[in-house]
């Protein structure tokens, strides 16, 4: 969560430094902006120390078969796809939320947006990691789904500036949230070898979703506006609870469950 926490605010932030830049500096001065921010990332990469998984002579063979669970790990793919679905729905906030404001007139909520979103998470995510440890995923995934989509039905209504933060409060909640925690699941479910390429089929699921969102509720703009767009994906997030329940929570073993309250209980005990 503490991770996945850092990686949330710079999403937040970011927008809110490219429409306060959009407004002071041609893009030609945002892209070299972020191609310097690159660079510096570039140089942190070398400064890290980071140990090295110790592969056994069996994994090394594994890994050199040309296989596809060499690449999309095969045990994640349930929340993964989950996961998918939640970035659509939130790629219409992304997408959408700066012309949509400015169709509301409410710039100024549609400026500090992220900002009430990056906040949001800063406050729930260190909750939500420890709520996760001690009373399992479902305590903390089923109230990711309810609050992303009263955040993006709050946007299908908006009129006031305030209803606009309001639901930059709850698509943090939901989204950010999730998107931590369905990590969380994927390092849990596989062995230490294999948590990289669990993370990885993850991520490009979930930025497959925020990639493809765009272009597929864009389709709608016509027909539906923005309002439309937006009840559509409030809907949609509650079907993403149905979907987790259906692709992971039902089929998870009885003897995981037990297996996990044992650990936590001697971790406690300890």
């Amino acid at each position: 969560n503490y991770y996945a926490l850092s990686m949330s605010l710079a999403a937040a932030i970011g927008p809110f430094i490219g429409m306060v830049m959009q407004q002071m500096f041609p893009f030609r001065v945002i892209i070299l902006f972020s191609i310097v921010m690159v660079l510096i990332c570039l140089g942190a990469a070398f400064v890290m120390k980071v140990d090295e998984i110790q592969l056994t002579e069996e994994h090394r063979a594994a890994l050199k078969q040309l296989s596809l669970s060499n690449f999309l790990e095969p045990r994640v793919m349930g929340i993964s796809i989950v996961g998918f679905f939640v970035a659509v729905c939130y790629s219409s906030v992304l997408s959408f939320l700066a012309t949509y404001a400015a169709e509301l007139q409410l710039m100024t909520a549609g400026t500090l947006f992220f900002v009430v979103y990056a906040l949001s998470i800063t406050l729930a995510r260190p909750v939500a990691g420890v709520m996760f440890d001690r009373k399992g995923e479902d305590f903390v995934m089923y109230p990711t789904y309810a609050c992303l989509a009263i955040g993006l039905l709050l946007l299908s209504i908006t009129t006031q500036n305030w209803e606009m933060l309001a639901a930059g409060v709850f698509v943090g909640l939901g989204y950010g949230t999730f998107m931590s925690n369905g990590q969380a699941i994927c390092v849990k479910l596989v062995e230490e070898v294999r948590i990289g390429v669990a993370v990885s089929t993850y991520f490009v699921m979930l930025d497959l979703g925020l990639g493809v969102g765009p272009y597929l509720l864009g389709a709608f703009k016509e027909p539906l506006g923005f309002q439309g767009i937006y009840s559509a994906v409030g809907l949609g997030a509650i079907g993403c609870a149905v979907l987790y329940w259906l692709l992971y929570a039902r089929r998870r073993k009885p003897a995981d469950l037990q297996e996990d309250s044992v650990e936590s209980l001697e971790s406690e005990a300890e």
